[in-house]
């Protein structure tokens, strides 16, 4: 009997043991390459590597908190003047003159003490009408039009003024002060140059100067024209604070959280110091420091909206996220048109994988304002999270539309297509997203993934091979040119790969599954059975590994350990057709004849391979044959 079933199990078992060792990776290469059982979605993740928490960004310091420090009044009270010929000018009026004029002028100083700013303004008329050359009169009545909103006619006056008196430094500085009040900073600028040039030590000049360069962002002079202000007067609050800004928004964050340190000193604790040392703190990292401060300022004020918002999300940066999504509904609660509450809400609802909540959020967020691209992003991300690509996808299209330059939805709406196996729509994404961004490790890595998925070798080695010339500690690329390689059938270099990935993830049962696989196929059995013994040891679970196994062992005609794998195998659910045919020649080989009717039953039970069905019925039709 043995002499007779072991012929027909050899003559079938090398067919299908060969077939199933290159039909097992043409499996891996359409579904376990890329998406393997055992391993995760080899993607740099879009979902936890761009959107994450660490992108919602705090909300800046409201304007309003900074007027103490910026914006500057045109006068506090009337600034008083005479030109530098007034002297020689009133020596040839007659003592009516003069003392008619003098009334006149003390009449008008009067009224504007008093906010009788018309009443002013008629005085200095008559004045100027009496005594048309002096210039402090103008000088006077500009800041009498100023003061009745007349703005045209106040620097008119102003004009008359630094015409009759090029000397008059006070002139400039409250001309420059008008145009910074009219929107005209170069104007300003130049008079307040003037100002400086005549008197570098002018402290109001130098205060209105830093004030005017921070709105245009020049904050390398608000912080010269700050220090030159401190040196001349250490307790100036003004200053300290205007530098402070200054320091912050030049990344000077130790320079800056000193300045403010030195705001409180001299001012006490106020809302803007905690508020702007929370988001320096913030942005430095020290999250939860930057927590702490913003909960001193909510101490202060707690109808602050953008208070509860940052601090929700340093919360979430926490872990914290229970407190986060309080804070954020108290945002909502206190202003429920601020669209990046909802925003933030809903990306901690992401987090906890609550989806339906994270897209109402969002909504809501776009319904308040529909201009963010990155509202859109996020609410794409959580339609991809629960598989509604198309839905994923019109709010890319929506947010590339508004940020034509958004890399990160150029990666996103590529990673959309290759969900819904829209390849080649995926790749024009990536090379779009590569224009933009050249050194984008994320678009250049799943290029190559995409590549490899088309089937397109070459150009997913070259990928794999820049990044790795590039980013030597990427191992990921390791693996992944590895399948490349075996898909080429250079089986040799797939094993260099993969081995150097094991320099990096020694223990990873899948890579050196794949490793013995390549041996397998080159013939090289002892190491093919080293790599998957290792697989096995160090996953108990992987199925397949077990099945190669067992495919080496009937090549080397060990079927009681073949029998064994094949079994391992069919427990965990891989192959079954397959491994139930090859465990049945094996038995077969072993003259178990029983088990392997038994199996080869099963075959034709519970296989759709025709060829797999043909042959299992002849080798039963044999088995029959030699019974009878």
């Amino acid at each position: 009997m043995i002499r007779k079933y072991k012929p027909i199990a050899l003559a079938v078992a090398i067919v299908f043991v060969l077939v199933t060792i290159v039909s097992a990776f043409t499996n891996t290469k359409q579904e376990n390459i890329i998406y393997t059982p055992d391993q995760e979605e080899p993607f740099l993740n879009l979902s936890q590597n761009i959107a994450r928490i660490e992108d919602l960004s705090i909300l800046p310091v409201p304007r309003f908190l900074m007027d103490y420090y910026f914006k500057r009044a045109l006068q506090d009270g009337l600034i008083e003047a005479e030109d530098a010929g007034s002297t020689e000018r009133l020596e040839s009026l007659t003592e009516d003159v003069i003392n008619t004029l003098t009334d006149l002028v003390a009449a008008g100083r009067d009224f504007y003490n008093r906010q009788d700013f018309s009443e002013a303004l008629q005085k200095y008329d008559q004045a100027i009408e009496l005594v048309p050359q002096l210039a402090f009169l103008y000088f006077e009545r500009g800041q009498e039009h100023f003061a009745l909103g007349n703005t045209k006619q106040a620097l008119a006056d102003f004009d008359e003024t630094i015409r009759l008196d090029q000397e008059l430094a006070v002139a400039f500085l409250v001309r420059g002060k008008l145009h910074a009040f009219l929107g005209q900073p170069e104007k300003a600028l130049k008079d307040l140059n003037t100002v400086l040039d005549k008197d570098p030590s002018n402290i109001d000049a130098l205060l209105e100067r830093g004030s005017i360069c921070a709105a245009l962002n020049n904050w390398n002079q608000v912080v010269s024209d700050s220090t030159a202000v401190i040196k001349q007067d250490g307790n100036n609050v003004q200053a300290w604070g205007m530098r402070a800004v200054a320091n912050q928004n030049l990344g000077n964050n130790k320079g800056a959280l000193e300045d403010w340190s030195e705001v409180e000193r001299l001012k006490g604790p106020s809302l803007e110091i905690f508020v702007n040392r929370g988001n320096i703190l913030f942005n430095e990292g020290n999250i939860e420091a930057a927590a702490t401060e913003w909960t001193k300022a909510i101490e202060i004020d707690k109808n602050q909206s953008f208070l509860y918002v940052n601090r929700g999300i340093a919360h979430g940066r926490l872990g914290k996220l229970d407190s986060a999504i309080s804070d954020f509904k108290q945002a909502i609660r206190l202003n429920p048109k601020e669209y990046s509450a909802y925003n933030s809400l809903g990306f901690i609802y992401y987090l906890q994988q609550e989806y339906d909540k994270a897209l109402d959020n969002y909504s809501l967020a776009l319904k308040n304002y529909n201009k963010d691209p990155k509202v859109y992003y996020n609410r794409a991300t959580t339609y991809r999270e629960i598989g509604n690509y198309p839905a994923a996808l019109d709010d890319l299209n929506q947010s590339i539309l508004l940020d034509p330059s958004y890399v990160e939805a150029y990666i996103s709406r590529a990673g959309t297509y290759f969900s819904i196996g829209d390849f080649d729509v995926a790749l024009k994404d990536y090379n779009q997203a590569l224009k933009l961004d050249p050194d984008n490790i994320i678009a250049a890595y799943n290029r190559s993934l995409t590549y490899l998925q088309k089937g397109s070798y070459d150009q997913a080695i070259s990928d794999l091979t820049t990044l790795l010339e590039k980013y030597p500690e990427l191992f990921l690329c390791y693996e992944q040119r590895a399948l490349a390689h075996f898909q080429k059938d250079q089986y040799d270099l797939a094993i260099k790969d993969w081995k150097e990935y094991l320099v990096y993830d020694s223990e990873n049962a899948e890579v050196n599954y794949r490793i013995g696989l390549s041996y397998l196929k080159m013939d090289n059995y002892d190491n093919a059975l080293t790599y998957l013994s290792r697989a096995i040891e160090l996953n108990e679970n992987l199925g397949r590994a077990y099945y190669q196994r067992a495919n080496l062992y009937s090549l080397q005609s060990k079927y009681p350990e073949a029998a064994e794998d094949y079994t391992r195998a069919i427990e965990l659910g891989i192959g079954l057709d397959i491994c139930y045919f090859n465990r049945g020649i094996a038995y077969l080989s072993e003259n178990k004849v029983e088990k392997a009717v038994s199996d080869l039953e099963t075959v034709l039970e519970i296989s759709d391979n025709e060829v797999l069905l043909t042959e299992a019925k002849k080798v039963l039709d044999l088995i029959e044959a030699d019974f009878k």
